[in-house]
Order: structure tokens, then sequence, then C-alpha cells
């Protein structure tokens, strides 16, 4: 084997070395925007998902513009708890994350106190609109 033939299988095995990350994307993602009910942004809303079978938790807070992100996520079925203060809490049930999904919630908090929830469950298909995959 030629200085050739060990360049081309140098370049392979770079390659394959590099296409690890993308085969190990089996997750996805959920972002979206917390209001109030006159439609104005809610910046430092707490946002909490758990992973209903594993009850591992991921959290964030809304930013300035009322808009909240949590890009990498397993696959796995979630609740999404959103909490302000002077307002009820806000949950949504039976979320279902499929690999590259990237669901986003329009979210609107109720005023009141943070005993008061709001529950919502989910039960449609989610379909993939932003990826062709």
């Amino acid at each position: 084997m030629g200085k050739l033939g060990i360049a081309f299988q140098l370049i392979y095995f770079v390659l394959f070395i590099a296409s690890f990350p993308a085969m190990a994307s089996v997750g996805g993602s959920i972002s979206g925007t917390v209001k109030d009910p006159s439609g104005s942004v809610l910046p430092h809303a707490h946002v909490r998902v758990r992973e209903v079978n594993t009850g591992l938790s991921y959290g964030t807070t809304t930013d300035r513009r009322g808009y909240f992100t949590l890009p990498v996520l397993p696959v796995g079925r979630y609740e999404l708890d959103v909490e302000a203060p002077g307002f009820g809490a806000y949950r949504r049930k039976s979320i279902r994350l499929n690999t590259n999904a990237a669901l986003t919630f329009n979210i609107e908090l109720a005023v009141g106190s943070v005993e008061q929830t709001v529950s919502v469950s989910d039960s449609s298909l989610h379909i993939e609109t932003s990826s062709t995959q």
C-alpha cells in the first residue's frame, strides 16, 4: 500500500470519527414565549421540564423578551412547569419529545398566586416543522 492509500485511510478515519457527534444527536429542544393575559412578555419567569420516566429535570428563565429555550434534551416524555411572581403556575403534561424535534410553546400565565396552577394535557402528535428530517 502506497502513500496515497495510507492518506485515503487516514481521511476516511478522520471523517468516520467526526461523524460520531452527528449520530449522537438523539434529542430535541423545547422553547417558547411566556406572556401575561394582556399579551405582554414576562421576563425572568422560571421554566422547568421534567422527564417523566427518569425524573431528570432541566430549567432556565425567560429573557427580557419572555423567550426561553432548552436546546439539548434527551428523547422522552416531559412535563413543563412555568412560574412567575404574581402569576398562577402553569403545567403542561404529556409532552413527547422525539429525535431532532424542536417544540415551541406559547404560554400565557394567569394573574394570581403560585398556589393556583393551570394544567394542560397534550396528547396530540407533534410534527417537526423546522427540519426536513
